[in-house]
């Protein structure tokens, strides 16, 4: 059963506000820059923070559903000299989120449990570096 599009964007909205209300991500950041699924242009060398859905599963089929996500959220830096900007991004992003459950309790769900399942970090074609964690995320309707 696949997961309904409340649960994906009840979450999506709290998570993007515990990542922009993480005093130390955005003053690394200098800004608010935290984007669902790609980047903007305008996304400033200090680099910035991409979560993107990767998968929608209901763990159980019953009255209440039970949704299993998994989250990719990664800090992306410009340049191949600030590999280690993007993994001080990855250790913020990891703070603010991981085992960090956010209340979602007036959208009629409860999320139990965020946590990071595994990383990677990678340079891409265009000269970016990408370091981030994968996290899964159990929801449950109330």
């Amino acid at each position: 059963m696949v997961a309904s599009i409340d649960v994906f964007s009840a979450f999506e909205t709290k998570l993007d506000a515990r990542l922009i209300g993480s005093t130390a991500l955005v003053t690394f950041l200098e800004g608010q820059f935290v984007y669902n699924h790609v980047a903007y242009p305008e996304a400033p060398g200090s680099g910035y923070v991409i979560y993107q859905n990767q998968t929608q599963v209901a763990t159980q089929v019953q009255a209440k559903g039970n949704y299993s996500l998994l989250y990719y959220i990664k800090g992306v830096v410009a340049g191949p000299e600030n590999i280690e900007r993007a993994a001080y991004i990855n250790t913020l992003i990891r703070q603010a989120v991981n085992e960090q459950p956010v209340d979602m309790t007036a959208d009629g769900y409860l999320n139990f449990r965020i946590r990071e399942e595994g990383g990677q970090k990678y340079p891409d074609n265009f000269g970016y570096w990408h370091h981030g964690g994968l996290y899964r995320v159990l929801i449950e309707e109330q």
